[in-house]
């Protein structure tokens, strides 16, 4: 039930800033690549560190430290640093391709 209202906090904040990116004109091609890039992150990092906290019986938290990170095993990390990569590249190809 905790990850359904994260969840809905995620959502709802990314409908906020798409329609405050429409408002102020932005080209709806960027809006979906920033805000996909920015959801795409918060929704894997999330269940990222959920999956490594189940895997040690820890109970699942909306905080995150630098010492849960340290804890995750090989794959888990290797899938943090794709997600990363492929979040930031969405965002930039967004800004580039579709900015000012």
């Amino acid at each position: 039930m905790r990850n359904i209202g994260l969840y809905a906090f995620i959502t709802m904040m990314i409908f906020v800033a798409a329609c405050v990116m429409l408002a102020a004109d932005t080209h709806p091609g960027m809006i979906v690549l920033l805000l996909g890039g920015m959801s795409l992150f918060s929704f894997r990092v999330n269940a990222i560190i959920d999956r490594g906290r189940t895997r040690r019986g820890e109970t699942k938290d909306f905080t995150m430290s630098f010492a849960d990170i340290s804890k995750l095993n090989a794959s888990d990390l290797i899938e943090l640093a794709a997600t990363t990569v492929v979040s930031m590249a969405m965002c930039a190809i967004g800004i580039s391709v579709f900015g000012a």
